[in-house]
């Protein structure tokens, strides 16, 4: 009876190490999806092509108002707030896979072994749909407030973009239909 118990219980952290792995790999995967797309020039032109045909932009950005210091600022909040978002996630997944070494320690060596094995192997699932449109909305919040931007000062943004590797791309999608 005792070793029914020990196999329900590794299955239960086994499927809580999924569930961690997912949270801190998921985040990873996400953000390297994000960065890969927001330096592709062909996918940037294409996907704001695509956001300018279902609906356009100037009817997407028409309630976006500049913040204290300007439009670079609701930029600087929207990444902000989705880092903060990220590692929350990831900083949750580290403690429940402490949580689970810890609990799995008292089943024996084989359990943290098992476990950690699961989290490892976690790594290998691709990016789920909802972490891809997670990315892609970061990409249309920026383009957003870039359209807006560049429509109510179209020099500033110029400038600041210059100096701005992240988004000097995602500016230059936008351009094209900012004319």
């Amino acid at each position: 009876m005792a070793i029914v118990i020990k196999v329900v219980i590794e299955i239960v952290l086994a499927l809580t190490a999924v569930f961690a792995g997912t949270m801190v790999w998921g985040v990873r995967q996400k953000n390297k999806f994000l960065i890969q797309k927001a330096n592709d020039q062909d996918f940037l032109d294409e996907f704001v092509d695509t956001l300018q045909r279902e609906k356009p932009f100037s009817e997407r950005a028409k309630d976006i108002e500049p913040l204290g210091y300007g439009y670079f600022e609701n930029i600087a909040l929207v990444t902000q707030a989705t880092s903060r978002a990220d590692r929350s996630l990831q900083r949750l997944g580290v403690l429940l896979l402490a949580a689970i070494l810890i609990l799995s320690y008292f089943l024996g060596v084989w359990s943290v072994a098992v476990n950690v094995m699961v989290f490892i192997l976690v790594s290998f699932i691709p990016l789920s749909e909802a972490q891809v449109r997670n990315a892609l909305t970061s990409i249309l919040e920026a383009a957003q407030i870039l359209y807006k931007w560049n429509e109510a000062n179209p020099g500033e943004c110029q400038e600041l973009m210059e100096e701005t590797q992240s988004l000097k791309k995602i500016h230059k999608a936008i351009k094209r239909i900012n004319r």
